[in-house]
């Protein structure tokens, strides 16, 4: 939905500045994807661009779209300046309001959106690590978000390499 969003923005601009609206305008960020793995699992994968509108907006529609347990795997964001433990702390807080039941949070950063969020916290210092935990977390019938930087693809790709605590690996379809 904030692909949308972003894409009615963009054309309004270029409306209003009597521009062509960029050919990409529509067509949402390149690295956002959702897949469909083993157990009823379903990983939506958002890492581009992110910033904490991004990540809000990812965890809204995680709210209205996930029909089991809700599990978010956020990263630092980076270039938020002398607010970036606030901003954390305030996404964190953003994802318990939102319905997030498991939160894995990846990097310095983001432990202060594990501060916002409180208990059912899991931290990994970078994706690699979070890429080896995140397989044994995640339960059938899950759906998993992964919004921050483009380095938590690798959890993405443990995830379909592993497949979810006890279905073996998967074959992923995407949609």
């Amino acid at each position: 939905m904030h692909e949308r969003r972003r894409a009615v923005g963009t054309a309004t601009i270029a409306r209003l500045l009597h521009a062509a609206p960029p050919a990409d305008a529509g067509s949402g960020p390149p690295a956002r994807r959702r897949l469909h793995l083993a157990g009823d699992v379903v990983v939506v994968v958002d890492c581009y661009n992110a910033t904490p509108m991004t990540v809000t907006a990812a965890l809204d529609d995680l709210a209205s779209s996930a029909s089991g347990r809700r599990v978010a795997v956020l990263g630092d964001l980076d270039g938020l300046g002398p607010d970036a433990r606030r901003l954390h702390a305030e996404i964190g807080a953003h994802a318990r309001q939102a319905g997030v039941e498991q939160l894995v949070v990846v990097g310095d950063l983001s432990r202060h959106a594990g501060t916002g969020f409180a208990a059912g916290v899991e931290w990994a210092p970078d994706a690699d690590r979070a890429a080896a935990l995140l397989p044994s977390l995640v339960q059938p019938g899950d759906t998993v978000l992964l919004a921050g930087p483009a380095a938590l693809e690798r959890v993405a790709d443990a995830l379909q390499a592993a497949g979810p605590a006890g279905t073996g690996p998967t074959h992923p379809r995407e949609a």
